[in-house]
Parts: structure tokens; C-alpha cells; sequence
């Protein structure tokens, strides 16, 4: 059949294919090299001369008459002469939904990177010109520049695009009847899904109902489990973010079972994590540490040198661990991981950014944290990320006031423009579950700390509310803690704690507690002078335990004579190697004693250790 060859002008020098790109599509995007004893036909190539001012060229014979030889021989002369020449062949096989990635791959391997470009640059040069009218003509080509826009993190501009290509790709499905439905179909899903990790509203229903009419009116369903794997897909990832766990898992499992036929390993652990995700905002700690291990087993199958999947894949899980109360000693390179990601979709991003924020602090202090989120935000600004930014800026608040700076929190609170109306805080319908969540508790602490209680208490029982009817079991503790800090000494205290206590039964979530460790303390005490009914006291008289720590019958912690002494020398800033000197004990002894610190003060950190001992009533 026919075959066809692009070219455009230019002075950039192409770009080799990265190296990673598959070979099957690095053939699609390269000119072949002249075969031994090529016959060159020096008429025809003066007539293809790229200088010609010639939107399209076509060169028609029969198979085997050298057609694709003499385009590559045009496409290098081309080359030689300055000119930038994209390539792209077209076989029958090809998938259409394919069309569009290939093009684009096309124009990046020529050196033509058009999806960077400002929308006033597509008419700066010839050949942004003629690249911006095949764009109104094919509002496909749109697509790309949403889904790289979304790469690149430009989260709102990828959208709005999106949104005002819309129409021009409806128009043409109808002018082109539905033979083009599928493909065009299948471009816009795959860019929907995309677009929905960036908290982008899809009508999914919508196209559901296109999908079902396309499956009744074809004569071919091949394509039918495709567009119902990225709907499925699509729905998952909105319906989590809204809170809509059933349905989020409803539509995950069918999007899993599809993938899983077509061998979508990508597609898996994107699902798995969000299931995963879902099932930590309800408080299923089996359920997500079980997602969480698939995706980790998957990526080290598939994709063991995805150094950004393997790091949001951690931040997940010592998200879970952190959530528990049971984090355990990272590696500084996991921690570097951490702060250095980019490019996740944002709840991903979020997450990972809680996640350092707490460890930066629990290892070097509450000021340390402090700073970390300045930079963070300074960084994220710059990006553009205006929800993590916001997301961000709300813990940074939070960690004010940990360091008993309210007045700091109040500014972060105005410089930033948070909201502060309840209906605004609490609306899931434009913010994800993870944003409300914030946004509400450092609002109910700020309004605590400034001495409004009343406000404070609304909003924690808006916040409360509202976390029952969707299941965030993780949301409602978290509010349930706060409704006891407002409280404070008041009788009302006691209700939101025992609340808490039966939900740690089946969920334990015992960091909440553990943030306002003073206040909880107090409380679980005069809970358990009140004599409450067994299944509050044991779980009341547990958290007590895991608040206070391990301690011996006179109330001192239970540290061996050893690890004093161990704990002595950590408070003098003395090393291994210096401690088994002083002690006169091998380094090997030091860092059993360090693990066993470790695990009874709850850190990972010397010095926090020796604070945290100090607190729980040991004298060094």
C-alpha cells in the first residue's frame, strides 16, 4: 500500500530517541538507510525538494518500487540542509487509538518539542503554523498537548484545554460518523484518566452512555473492552478522591480484571495504589497494606528502574505506618526520595509530602519541619501546583502550632488564602477527601489555639458528620481527637474519646491520640477512674500503655541499666565508636541497645530518643 513522509523546516538539530523507547517504535519514527546498490533518481528528488512551497507531497506506485527508500533519501538530504524532518510510518495493523502517540513521538524525535510551546507561539514560525492548523483541523492532535501539559504538572492549564477541545471532537464524531467513534473514544478516555489524578471532574456517565451505544450500533466489539477498562479506570480515580469508596472499589476491581487480560502492569499498580489508598482513608489496614504489596511486587517485576514509582509506593506505606503509630527507622536516601518527587498525581504528591514533612520532624524537630514545608512550597509554587501548594501551606500551619506559634499559623492562614468557611472547608464536591481533611483539622486547631471554641467546635462536628456518611474512618478519628482538644477539661470531653476508643477495635489509628499525647493522657486517666465498660477500658488502658510507654512498677521507663547509660552518652552527642569506648562494650552492643531505645521510645532518631526518654520520666 501507499506510504507517506512528513517533513518540516526548521534550524534545530533532532534529538536521538531515548534510550528506553521501544524498538518497535524507534523503526516507526526512522528513516531506513539506503539498501546496497540503491538507484538514485535525481528528477523525483528535485521535485520532493523540502525547500518547495508544498503543504503536502504524495508519491503513489506499486509495492517494491523504492517509494520509502526515496522519501528517507529526501528526509536526509533534508537533514543535511538544516531542516527539521519528522517521520512517521503508518502500517494497516496499527491500532488507531495508537495514532496519536505515534505522532507525537514522531515530531519529539525530530527535535520538535511543539507541546512546550505557549498557545501564542503555534504562530511564531512556518512550521508552528502549519503544526497549529493540522491542530484545528484534527482536535485529536489536542490531546497530547492536555495529556503533556498534565506531565509537565500543569494541572489547570492541561484541564481547561481539555474542556475547549471537548466540543471540537464531538463535532467531528458526528461529521465523521462511527466508524471514527472507537478511536476517538479511546484517545479522549485515555486522556480523562490522565487528567482525573489531577483532580480533573470527568462526566463519566457521559461517556458510559457513548460507550454503550458504540457496543450496540458495532459490528465489532474489540474495542469495547478498552473504553471500558479506561471508564472503569476513571470512575475508580474520581469516586476515591470524592469519597465514593463502593463505587471507587466497584470500578477498580472491574478495571483490574480488565488490565489483567491485556496486561496493563502500569495500569495495576495505578489501580491497586488508589484502591489502596481508599481502603487507608477507611481505616481497612489489612485491605491497604495488601494493595500497597501488590503494586511494590509489580513494579519490581516490570519496572524496577522506576525510581518515582518506587518512592510513591513507599510514601503509602510509611503513610500507613505513620497513621499507626508505628513507623519504623528509614533510610536517608528514602527520606531524600521523598522530598525529591515530582511529577505523581496529586494525592500521591500529598501524601509524600505529609510523609517527609512528619519524618523531617520527628528526626531534627519541629523547626525542621517548619522549614522543609517553606521550601517545599517555594518549590511547588514555582511548578505551578496551586492544590499542593495549598495542601502544603495547611500543614505548615499545623506545624506553627505544634511549635506554639499561632500567631505564625494565623499568617500562613491569610498570606495563602485558605478558607476559612465551613461550607468551603467540607466541600467534596470541589476538593479531594485528603484536601478537606487538612484544610479542617489545622482550621480546627487554629480556631482552638486563637480561643474561639465555638467556631472550633462547629467545624469538627461538620467535620465529623460528614466523615461518617462517607466512611473516612481515618478523617473521623483524626475530628473525634480534635473534638476532645476543644473541649479541653469539659465533661463533653469524654463522648468524642470513647467514640475513639471503639473504632480502634477494628482500626488502629493511634496517631491522633498521639499528637496531642498531653491532652489524651489526661483524659484516657480520668476515662479509667470512671470505671467504663470493658470493651472502652481495654482499649482506653492500651492506648494508655502505647502513650506512656513501657514503664516499670515505680513509673520510671523500663530502660536497662545499659541502656541508660547508652542514652547518657547519646545526650552528650557521642557516636558509636565513642559510646563502646566509654562503656567498654563492642560498637555491635551499642547498636543493639540503640534498636532497643528505638523501639521503646517509639523513634528512629538519637536525639529525638533521648528526648522522648526524658519525657517519659528518666533522668540523664
Amino acid at each position: 500500500m501507499p506510504e507517506t513522509g512528513s517533513r518540516a523546516t526548521s534550524t534545530r538539530e533532532p534529538t536521538p530517541p531515548e534510550p528506553r523507547t521501544p524498538w518497535l517504535l524507534r523503526t516507526k519514527v526512522t528513516p531506513p538507510e539506503p539498501p546496497e546498490g540503491y538507484f538514485h533518481r535525481p528528477a523525483l528528488l528535485r521535485q520532493l525538494d523540502p525547500s518547495a512551497n508544498r503543504r503536502v507531497s504524495v508519491l503513489r506506485a506499486p509495492g517494491g518500487f523504492g517509494k520509502t527508500t526515496t522519501l528517507a533519501e529526501v528526509a536526509r538530504r533534508a537533514r543535511k540542509q538544516g531542516a527539521l524532518v519528522a517521520w512517521l510510518t503508518v502500517d494497516e495493523d496499527d491500532a488507531p487509538g495508537l495514532f496519536g502517540a505515534h505522532l507525537a513521538y514522531a515530531f519529539e524525535h525530530a527535535g520538535l518539542d511543539p507541546l512546550r510551546a505557549s498557545e501564542n507561539a503555534w504562530t511564531a514560525t512556518p512550521l508552528t503554523h502549519q503544526i497549529g492548523m493540522l491542530m484545528e483541523e484534527f482536535p485529536r492532535l489536542a490531546l497530547i498537548r492536555c495529556v503533556a501539559r498534565r506531565l509537565r504538572l500543569q494541572f489547570d492549564e492541561a484541564g481547561a484545554l481539555y474542556r475547549a477541545t471537548k466540543p471540537r471532537l464531538d463535532d467531528m464524531a458526528r461529521r465523521r460518523g462511527e466508524g471514527y467513534l472507537p478511536a476517538m473514544l479511546i484517545d479522549r478516555l485515555f486522556t480523562e484518566v490522565s487528567l482525573v489524578g489531577a483532580h480533573f471532574r470527568s462526566n463519566s456517565d457521559g461517556v458510559k452512555a457513548e460507550i454503550e451505544a458504540h457496543a450496540r450500533g458495532s459490528a465489532t466489539t474489540e474495542t469495547t473492552p478498552l473504553l471500558a477498562c479506561g471508564l472503569h479506570t476513571s470512575r475508580c480515580v474520581s469516586d476515591y478522591q470524592t469519597a465514593r469508596f463502593a463505587t471507587c472499589r466497584q470500578h477498580g476491581l472491574a478495571a483490574l480484571s480488565l488490565m489483567a487480560q491485556g496486561g496493563f502492569r502500569h495500569g495495576e499498580i495505578f489501580i491497586n495504589l488508589h484502591l489502596g489508598m481508599a481502603a487507608m482513608a477507611q481505616g481497612r489496614v489489612q485491605e491497604a497494606a495488601d494493595r500497597y504489596a501488590i503494586a511494590r511486587r509489580i513494579t519490581k517485576a516490570c519496572f524496577a528502574t522506576d525510581a518515582a514509582l518506587a518512592t510513591i509506593i513507599d510514601a503509602l506505606v510509611i503513610e500507613l505506618d505513620i497513621e499507626r503509630d508505628r513507623a519504623k527507622a528509614i533510610e536517608q536516601r528514602t527520606l531524600t526520595g521523598l522530598t525529591e518527587l515530582r511529577g505523581a498525581w496529586l494525592d500521591a504528591h500529598a501524601a509524600a509530602i505529609a510523609v517527609a514533612a512528619e519524618l523531617s520532624s520527628a528526626r531534627h524537630g519541629t523547626e525542621f519541619g517548619i522549614q522543609f514545608l517553606t521550601d517545599e512550597i517555594a518549590k511547588v509554587r514555582a511548578m505551578g501546583l496551586t492544590t499542593i501548594v495549598r495542601y502544603a501551606s495547611t500543614l505548615r500551619s499545623l506545624f506553627l502550632l505544634e511549635a506554639g506559634r499561632p500567631d505564625g499559623a494565623e499568617q500562613v492562614w491569610r498570606d495563602e488564602r485558605l478558607p476559612t468557611d465551613v461550607s468551603d472547608l467540607i466541600d467534596l464536591d470541589r476538593r479531594s477527601w485528603r484536601e478537606v481533611e487538612a484544610l479542617s483539622c489545622a482550621r480546627i486547631r487554629l480556631l482552638t489555639e486563637l480561643g474561639d471554641r465555638d467556631a472550633a467546635r462547629d467545624l469538627a462536628n461538620r467535620l465529623r458528620r460528614i466523615s461518617s456518611q462517607h466512611g473516612l474512618t481515618r478523617t473521623l478519628m483524626r475530628a473525634l481527637v480534635l473534638s476532645m482538644v476543644v473541649e479541653a477539661g469539659a465533661d463533653g470531653a469524654l463522648e468524642p474519646l470513647v467514640e475513639f476508643l471503639r473504632l480502634t477495635r477494628s482500626t488502629d489509628y493511634l496517631r491522633p491520640l498521639v499528637r496531642h499525647r498531653d491532652v489524651s493522657r489526661r483524659l484516657l486517666t480520668r476515662l479509667l477512674e470512671g470505671d467504663p465498660d470493658p470493651e472502652v477500658h481495654d482499649a482506653a488502658t492500651t492506648a494508655l500503655a502505647r502513650l506512656e510507654g513501657p514503664t516499670s512498677g515505680s513509673g520510671i521507663p523500663a530502660f536497662s541499666a545499659r541502656e541508660q547509660a547508652v542514652l547518657a552518652e547519646l545526650r552528650k552527642g557521642l557516636r558509636n565508636r565513642e559510646i563502646a569506648d566509654q562503656l567498654r562494650i563492642s560498637e555491635d552492643g551499642v547498636r543493639h541497645h540503640l534498636k532497643s531505645i528505638y523501639r521503646k521510645t517509639g523513634t528512629s532518631d538519637r536525639s529525638e530518643a533521648v528526648s522522648r526518654a526524658m519525657s517519659m520520666g528518666l533522668r540523664l
